[in-house]
């Protein structure tokens, strides 16, 4: 029930900042397992944090869920993830199918946008 009412929030957040979901729970497991298998360092930004989370190690501690330092968080909160591991994220996000931008020498991954 709480996954639920944690699901309802997320969208919330989303309708009132007008963004449109590009990730799905299943699309972020494939990539979350992948930059953890990797040890790839993540910048993180959740809905409804101000401020994204710096340079991260990131684990999947069950299924829908991501943990770093400030976690476990849903899937379905994660706005965008950004790394300057640009091969390795790139070809991570082509193969599961995750919209992503770059940006100089960063990738940024996005859930939202």
């Amino acid at each position: 029930m709480a996954d639920l009412v944690a699901r309802a929030r997320a969208r919330r957040i989303a309708i009132q900042r007008n963004l449109i979901g590009f990730a799905n729970d299943t699309k972020w497991g494939e990539f979350f397992a992948e930059v953890e298998r990797l040890g790839i360092q993540l910048e993180m930004k959740y809905l409804g944090e101000e401020e994204p989370i710096e340079r991260t190690h990131v684990w999947v501690p069950a299924t829908n869920y991501v943990d770093c330092t400030f976690g476990p968080y849903l899937l379905v909160f994660v706005e965008w993830v950004r790394s300057s591991a640009m091969e390795d994220v790139t070809r991570i996000a082509k193969a599961v199918g995750l919209e992503y931008s770059i940006e100089g020498s960063k990738i940024t991954v996005y859930g939202y946008r």
